[in-house]
């Protein structure tokens, strides 16, 4: 009879970062504050100053790779960073809040999409309200922002068996950002995560 192991692992991630009491009235008062400026304007005190989104990608696992059509599937989590000069505040002034969530539809968000997509380019991989409604932007108290997206992706890649069953293979997953007037721009100083990906068969 054979043995098998199953570990868990749990991380929790916290809403708030609080040194004493927490009054609620902080908390709510500190939203407020952070949520008077529209979500559609640039997060730049000066309008024509750039933003730049950092991202990390971490592949959770690689489900299908289809040699014919080229198609690369995987599971990743999308980590984007950047900095909000309009969602900083004191945190001696709201009961020592230095860290805090606002949801995506109340807060800006980059306009991002995969290049390279296969049926679909959009990086937000909801699939109903309730998911959309609890998602939310983690601020610090010096305006850095940080959001992460789960999801499976499709891409396309250039497919090369001339060597097969011995054909390596390389994708590309390539971002980019319509909204040019914004002057965002892209890069990805922590690189790719593939620690901890789940090995595929083949």
């Amino acid at each position: 009879m054979g043995f098998s192991r199953l570990t868990i692992c749990l991380i929790l991630f916290t809403n708030l970062t609080v040194h004493g009491t927490l009054i609620y009235t902080e908390v709510e008062n500190l939203h407020k504050a952070l949520t008077n400026t529209s979500k559609d304007i640039k997060p730049r005190i000066n309008q024509t100053d750039q933003i730049n989104i950092d991202v990390l990608l971490s592949v959770n696992a690689i489900q299908d790779y289809d040699e014919i059509s080229g198609t690369l599937t995987f599971t990743a989590s999308f980590l984007f960073f950047w900095n909000d000069e309009f969602k900083t505040w004191d945190n001696n002034k709201y009961g020592g809040i230095t860290a805090t969530k606002l949801p995506v539809l109340k807060t800006w968000m980059p306009v991002l999409f995969l290049r390279n997509g296969v049926y679909s380019n959009s990086i937000f991989t909801y699939t109903n309200n309730m998911e959309i409604e609890t998602s939310a932007v983690t601020y610090s108290a010096d305006g850095n922002a940080s959001f992460l997206m789960v999801g499976m992706y499709h891409v396309s890649c250039k497919s090369d068996v001339t060597s097969y069953p011995f054909d390596e293979h390389k994708c590309v997953i390539s971002l980019l950002t319509l909204d040019m007037l914004t002057e965002i721009t892209l890069t990805s100083t922590f690189g790719i995560y593939i620690g901890a990906a789940s090995p595929h068969a083949e």
